[in-house]
């Protein structure tokens, strides 16, 4: 099984706050991870995936420790952790399968087992036939395919999903997560998800977080946690209509 750890951990952009004392275990399996905008949910994962150092607190990994003390130990190419974040990351220049054979290529495999590795990952997201496209002839749902078959190539422990379905509709993002939950399913990984989608979350009905300015303020099934926390970022999600400012949530009481 595998295991990620974060005890206290903190990230302070000069004095402005990212993350604070945030301590958790993740298992193998998918949870989810929300907030509103700004809540910190970034800078948990830019910590995790070794973007960013946290300035105090230990991440550990499958018994490995990633950071101590303020300094990282390992390297962000060298951890078991991948990220798809909502940005888009494909490179322009080359196909779908071009751009997982590239990092494969990258981390030692010949020629043709990448092609073959790209190929079949690119099967496991049901896009083997857009293998030869290249990012601009792909559709924003399409395109995000290709970068989680891409982390998934890497065959990571962790896989960090930062909002990646930000700007594709939910029947999209539905099938790419069924694809995902089925993969998880099928392995020992651990798959962490960010979204604002409350049709997603309440289809997945897993294990979530709830951050607001920094700190992980309640956890547990998302359903539990729906019916049962007084919480504006939750009655937003229950009603996408209502206005939602930074001072509602942060004048909520932990």
């Amino acid at each position: 099984m595998s295991t990620l750890h974060l005890e206290n951990v903190s990230l302070y952009y000069g004095k402005i706050r990212g993350i604070e004392n945030v301590s958790q275990t993740f298992h193998s399996g998918l949870s989810t991870v929300i907030g509103p905008s700004g809540s910190g949910k970034t800078s948990f994962f830019r910590c995790v995936a070794g973007l960013e150092t946290p300035s105090s607190g230990t991440i550990d990994c499958n018994a490995k420790r990633l950071n101590e003390h303020g300094h990282m130990r390992i390297a962000p190419p060298n951890r078991d952790i991948m990220l798809v974040s909502q940005d888009p990351s494909l490179w322009p220049h080359l196909s779908a399968r071009e751009n997982i054979t590239a990092v494969l290529r990258g981390r030692g495999l010949d020629r043709k087992t990448a092609d073959a590795d790209a190929l079949a990952r690119l099967d496991q997201m049901g896009i083997e036939h857009l293998a030869t496209r290249r990012p601009q002839e792909l559709s924003g749902g399409q395109a995000r395919c290709v970068e989680i078959a891409r982390a998934l190539a890497v065959d990571a422990s962790v896989l960090l999903l930062d909002e990646p379905f930000t700007g594709i509709d939910v029947h999209a993002s539905h099938d790419i997560l069924d694809r995902v939950r089925t993969l998880v399913a099928e392995s020992d990984k651990i798959v962490i998800l960010s979204t604002h989608s409350p049709t997603l979350l309440k289809w997945l009905d897993t294990n979530t977080l709830l951050f607001e300015s920094g700190h992980v303020v309640n956890s547990g099934p998302f359903s539990d946690m729906h019916a049962q926390v007084d919480h504006t970022f939750l009655k937003h999600l229950q009603d996408p209509s209502m206005t939602l400012s930074s001072q509602d949530v942060s004048s909520e009481t932990p």
